[in-house]
Parts: C-alpha cells; structure tokens; sequence
C-alpha cells in the first residue's frame, strides 16, 4: 500500500495578525520566496483557515481582539489533526513569562516585532524543513508497518505450506524446489527491505541532529531572556538609586530604598537562572541565603549585633514560585532589621524552609525583638509590606499564621507544585 507524497519546500504558512501592514509585509515577504501564504485578522478566522487548509506553518500573533494567540494555539495544539502544525508566536511585547508561556504551550519558535527579513525567512525555512521532515518518516513508517504486515502474512504462507509438503511425502521434492526458489524471493526481498531500513535510520539521525540544534538554540535564548531581564532590573535599580540623591523627604526615600530591594529580590532569580545549568528551576536555599545576606548589608550598620541563622534544606523552586518566596522573605526580613531592635538592642533573625512528608513547603521567619504591636491585625493593616506578603501568598495559594510571643514570627505554607501543575499555572499567567 503506497503512501501519498509529502509536499516538498516551499509550503503553506497561514500569517495572523491584526495588524493589516504586518500583513503585507510578511506575505509579500513570503509570497516572494515561494511560499503559499493565507492570511487572517482574527482567531476565529484563523482556525476556519487551518480546519479547511491545513497549513504547513502559522505565523500567529500574541495580541489580538476577541481570541488572543495563546487560546488560538490551544486550541490547535488540542486538535489531533492541527497539533503537530508548527505554531511561531509573534509580538512585540518582551515579558519573559509571556514567551515561557508560548514555548510550554507547544510554540515552535518567537519572533519579536519589529520584523527582520532575514530572521523571518530562516526561522520560516528551518521549521517547515523540520515539518516536512517528520512528514516523510511518519508515511515511511506506515510504508514499513505495512511491509511488515505483508511479510508476516507471506511468514504465516510458508509455514501452512511447510506444513501440507509434510503430509505429502510424494511430492516433497517437488514442493521443496518451489520452496527454495520461494525463499530465495524472500531473501532477497527482505535483503533489500533491510538496505532501506539503513537509510531510513540514517535519516532520522540527521534529523535528530537538527531537532537537538533546536532545542540548544532554544537554551541560549533563555539563557539570553533571563540576562536581559536581571540587566533591565539592575537599570531600574540604578535610576531608583540616582533618584535617591535628589529625595530629601525621610519617608519618600524609605520607599524607594524598599522598591529597590524588591526589585533586587527579582533580579536575583534571573541572575541564578542564568549562572544555573537548569533553566526552569531556582536552588532555593543559595537564593534565599544571598537575598538575607544582602539585606543585612543594606540596613544593619553593626553586623555584630544582629545574628543570623538559617535552616533552609536543598530543594528547587520553579520561577512562578521562587520570585514571590523571595519577595516575601524580603519584607520580613527587612522589617525585622528596620523594627524589632531599636537602638543598640541586640538579637537574632532566623529564617526555615523545609518540605514535610505532604509536599507542602514550610517557610518561617522570626525575630526575638520588640514584637509587632499587640492590637495589629496583620491581615488588614495600612502597611504595604505586609499587604504584600499577604498577596504573595495567596499568589502561591498558602497560608500565614503569625505570632507576637517574645518576638515577632510568620509561617507561611504552601504545596510544592509538580510538573503538571507548573504547566497549568503557566498556562493561567
């Protein structure tokens, strides 16, 4: 049984975007090189164009009216018939959470706006070589299924054969020169198939090769990605810190002093994820232990008085989780450094983190100060920081329990999520 032919380069890319000169500048861009171009402004039109054409490669806008490109790719990526279909998500938009977001749901690749010919026309070539490709050892895979299937039915032939030439003892020589001339045929046969096979496995190692070029180029772009991001931070950092020369309110200048730790407790992550083998994940116990160490320098002038202990086990937090942590070990941590020892008072900062046997995370910051004062309700208060903290963890779907006994201390639990649940989280930012 043949199989139909696999179309060769250049083929059918459907372009989305609701921007009509983004339109024409990437079918022109196209058309000029061969490629069959569809196009379409909006979701919905879009997957009446893929259900009925059957494209090659999408070109899909992130930002569009009614049906965004995430749900336009969900929607693909959930269809048998479409989800093998190369998506390239286009925006102009530089958020790292939204491109994580992209390459979780299926993306084959990210072009950033504005459009540069040459990168649109290799990434365009690479992909729909990498499509056509697997195209051609998926039908030749059905080729051998069914070889395979004829030869076991022409195995199952000669047995029934061997059989009938058994019981017919007088005409054995007879059967038997057939027989040999049969398995000749066969030998030959299966002499060839094998020749084939050995292509075949040659060609599926150079696509191999290619789709581990891929996936290494992929890797620089996040290491990439994570760079800027913790460069565009410390940026913003710097102009807080050049603004702080020229504030000469007490108060307006404790707020930016606070903007910047937090914003250095972000550029934190990206800077780990960046020097980190592991891309997706954080070792919380070196982040958690440079963050306090930080604060300590920021805003204890005596380091001697005030001592820290950490109790934090080895364990990894992806980015969704691993930001807000930071975020609220900052504000305890430096609300204790600024508060619970007024004067030349002296005492300890202890910050824990552990797993318990449910999977949940336990992380603990206490003080043995002054105390927070004893008619404050820390889940509806004024303060920011605190507002903060209580945010983060509903962000993180945990719970805070609070204590005001010979010094201030806060738990607050959460689940440490699994894979599948990174994977629904992202898809819900």
């Amino acid at each position: 049984m043949e199989t139909a032919p696999v179309a060769e380069q250049p083929g059918k890319v459907l372009i989305v975007d609701d921007s009509a000169a983004n339109l024409r500048l990437l079918s022109d861009m196209l058309t000029a090189n061969g490629y069959d171009v569809f196009l379409a402004q909006e979701g919905a039109v879009a997957l009446r164009h893929v259900r009925f054409q059957l494209p090659d490669l999408i070109l899909l806008d992130v930002v569009m009216p009614n049906i965004d490109g995430f749900k336009v790719c969900q929607f693909l990526k959930s269809d048998e018939r479409t989800r093998d279909i190369p998506v390239v998500f286009m925006t102009s938009l530089a958020e790292t959470t939204d491109k994580i977001r992209a390459f979780r749901m299926g993306a084959a690749d990210y072009i950033t706006k504005p459009f540069q010919a040459e990168e649109v026309l290799a990434r365009v070539e690479t992909l729909l070589s990498l499509h056509v490709m697997r195209k051609k050892l998926e039908a030749r895979n059905m080729e051998l299924l069914h070889a395979n299937k004829a030869l076991a039915n022409v195995n199952a032939a000669l047995s029934c054969e061997i059989v009938e030439r058994k019981q017919a003892e007088a005409e054995v020589k007879q059967y038997q020169d057939q027989l040999e001339d049969l398995v000749r045929e066969r030998t030959a046969e299966l002499a060839r198939a094998n020749a084939s096979l050995k292509g075949e496995i040659k060609e599926r190692e150079r696509a191999e090769e290619k789709v581990l070029a891929s996936l290494r180029e992929k890797e620089i772009l996040l290491k990439e990605i994570h760079h800027r991001v913790k460069n565009n931070l410390q940026i913003i950092s710097s102009l807080l810190e050049l603004q702080c020369e020229h504030i000469h309110d007490k108060q307006a200048l404790r707020y930016f002093r606070e903007s910047q730790d937090r914003i250095k407790t972000m550029a934190l992550v990206h800077e780990r994820l960046y020097t980190s083998a592991d891309l997706a994940s954080i070792n919380v116990g070196e982040y958690l232990g440079s963050l306090v160490l930080y604060l300590v320098h920021s805003y204890v002038k005596d380091p001697g008085r005030i001592t820290l202990n950490f109790d934090i086990e080895e364990f990894c937090l992806g980015i969704e989780e691993a930001i807000p942590c930071g975020l609220i070990v900052n504000e305890l941590v430096s609300n204790c450094l600024k508060h619970a020892f007024p004067g030349s008072r002296g005492g300890k900062v202890v910050v824990t983190c552990h797993i318990s046997d449910q999977d949940m995370i336990l992380l603990r910051v206490f003080d043995n100060g002054v105390g927070l004062p004893a008619d404050l309700d820390f889940r509806n208060t004024e303060t920011l920081g605190l507002q903060i903290v209580n945010l983060l963890a509903r962000q993180l779907r945990g719970t805070i329990e609070f204590e005001n006994d010979a010094g201030a201390s806060f738990s607050i639990r959460f689940r440490l999520p699994s894979v599948a649940e990174h994977e629904r989280w992202g898809d819900a930012t």
